[in-house]
């Protein structure tokens, strides 16, 4: 079966051959969700047409058979170049870890003409590749050219830099840059976010935090696959307890269990055997499910790349999904901190920013989940979210029920008039498609699909369920429509 790139992938994707031209290292910078992977296995593809050698250099072992099963999706046949992979010297396009780069395994047998490298913002990743291939941070080269020194393509989402003195462009000689999430989000390609948050705040113990957290769980995202974002491994292993107590089936990973354990569990998460699945430092980059429909954010952090690398998780389109839910207990949303996904702005001065300003000569330490050089004062790194020791106190506690980020007061009065509609519609047993023609007439627009969430059924309780369907399934009669119809509808007032 033949794939095509969408249309925003072929045009990057012809950017940067433009910029080859002159370039042999370059950056591709794409939002998460907007398929940096396949646009990647594009690139690659082409590559194999001219009989050149391909090195992916992906951050986690984990990422290895995601990437090796969308090689694969294009008719690439891969290798693998990490600890217990049996080799397959053969193939032309090898997929590595960066621990097995980092360390001293011999890979001399395999010179690439491309190397592409994963979370390519990171210095130690760009370091190791250094190491390793020296030639590559000089002289030209051209994609149909077989020179010696090879091609060195750096893929990231979150562009931004830990160190004041070094910038993406230092490694990088240019850069290309993908449409933003809003755009996404408005083309269809990335779900759009709902954001609920916390008005006031109040300290809580951790207990009475994870029990307020389930319930509003149970009030605006009921039935939703779910991912958590936890502050320590005891809160993470309580919030699991909390969900499995009120029979919602869920799991904790964190960077105690070991590698085979946390498999197994996104295994069971992916296959829907699992509904909530809380972490610490574990799923904001590696991990790849898009059914994933809600968020829950009780970690803080000062990190951008990390807090939009969450909200990733969320944007993904899946078969069934509308849209997506975060329950933001810590604020990152608030226009103050990070904002909302579909407002992340990144162009070539994005390149130049870093995470946290450097003050003096401040310690330094590795972290030994993503190596990177961070802050010795971090106990949690900026860079891969990865608790590097235990985190005494969880900065912001919640109190008072969550109510939804509007990103201005025009969008609240829409959002008003149009739920107003839906309600009109459902007494007047109008097709709630009758609502949004009249939203367009007044606003000329077309309103979000999760503006459809709990618009009639308030409560939400088996008597209102059974009452919106019984009202779709006339309209469904009256126009002629099908059980599909009155499913995906009843879908989108439930917010499933």
């Amino acid at each position: 079966m033949f794939i095509s790139p969408y249309p925003y992938q072929a045009k990057l994707i012809q950017e940067a051959y433009q910029k080859l031209e002159s370039a042999n290292r370059i950056a591709i910078i794409a939002p998460t969700g907007s398929g940096k992977t396949i646009i990647a296995s594009f690139i690659a593809r082409d590559a194999v047409k001219r009989q050149k050698k391909i090195l992916f250099v992906v951050h986690r072992d984990r990422l290895i058979p995601q990437t090796q099963k969308t090689l694969k999706k294009l008719g690439i046949r891969s290798g693998v170049i990490a600890g217990r992979y049996e080799e397959d010297r053969s193939a032309t396009v090898q997929v590595a870890s960066f621990q097995t780069m980092s360390g001293d395994r011999d890979i001399s047998w395999f010179q690439p003409d491309l190397t592409f490298a994963d979370e390519c913002h990171i210095t130690s990743f760009v370091n190791v590749m250094k190491q390793r291939f020296p030639k590559l941070t000089r002289g030209e080269r051209l994609l149909n050219k077989r020179e010696e020194e090879g091609i060195l393509i750096g893929l990231t989402a979150t562009p931004w830099r830990l160190s004041k003195t070094q910038s993406l462009l230092d490694y990088y000689q240019d850069a290309v840059f993908a449409p933003m999430p809003g755009e996404l989000i408005e083309h269809n390609f990335l779900c759009p976010i709902s954001y609920y948050h916390v008005p006031d705040s109040q300290g809580k113990s951790m207990d009475a935090t994870i029990d307020y957290l389930i319930q509003q769980w149970k009030k605006l995202a009921q039935n939703r696959l779910t991912i958590a974002f936890c502050p320590t491994i005891e809160f993470a292993k309580g919030l699991a307890k909390g969900f499995k107590e009120i029979g919602v089936t869920a799991e904790a990973v964190h960077s105690k269990m070991k590698s085979k354990e946390c498999d197994r569990i996104y295994k069971d998460y992916e296959d829907g055997k699992i509904k909530i699945l809380s972490s610490v430092g574990k799923l904001t980059e590696g991990f790849d499910c898009p059914p994933v429909s809600c968020g829950i954010t009780a970690r803080d952090t000062e990190s951008r790349a990390l807090y939009f690398q969450m909200l990733g998780r969320l944007a993904r389109k899946a078969d069934g999904k509308n849209d997506a839910i975060l329950l933001d207990a810590v604020g990152l949303s608030h226009p103050d901190k990070f904002g909302r996904f579909e407002d992340l702005k990144i162009d070539e001065s994005s390149l130049y920013q870093f995470e946290e300003e450097a003050k003096g000569d401040a310690p330094i330490k590795t972290c030994h989940h993503c190596f990177n050089q961070i802050l010795a004062s971090y106990r949690i790194c900026p860079i891969c979210g990865s608790v590097l020791d235990v985190v005494g106190k969880i900065k912001y506690l919640p109190d008072g029920e969550m109510v939804r980020y509007w990103a201005n007061n025009e969008e609240r009065v829409e959002f008003a008039a149009y739920q107003k509609l839906l309600k009109v519609a459902f007494q007047r047993s109008f097709p709630p498609e009758w609502a949004g023609k009249q939203f367009y007439l007044k606003f000329n627009r077309t309103p979000p699909l999760d503006w459809r969430r709990n618009s009639v059924l308030t409560g939400g309780s088996i008597e209102q369920q059974s009452e919106y369907k019984e009202y779709l399934q006339k309209v469904a009669k009256s126009n002629g429509l099908g059980r599909n119809w009155v499913y995906e509808q009843l879908s989108l007032e439930l917010g499933v």
